[in-house]
């Protein structure tokens, strides 16, 4: 079997690049949560259809979410 070397330049991208991932793992999991939601594709096709219309999804249900909050208040 072959040994493949890597340059340093090459070595130190992949070494920052799994630092990037693990700080931002953590900031995730410091700042962010998730939310996950099943659409039935016939029940829900003119919620599903409006979604894939929009370019920004999550800023799309965001602005609705925040309008509904003002709305109830």
């Amino acid at each position: 079997m072959e040994k493949v070397r890597l340059s340093r330049r090459l070595r130190g991208d992949l070494m920052a690049s799994e630092a990037k991932k693990r700080a931002d793992a953590k900031y995730d999991k410091e700042h962010t949560i998730q939310f996950k939601m099943k659409l039935n594709k016939v029940k829900d096709a003119e919620i599903i259809d409006w979604l894939n219309a929009q370019p920004n999804k999550q800023g799309a249900i965001k602005d609705l979410i925040k309008r509904e909050i003002k709305r109830q208040e």
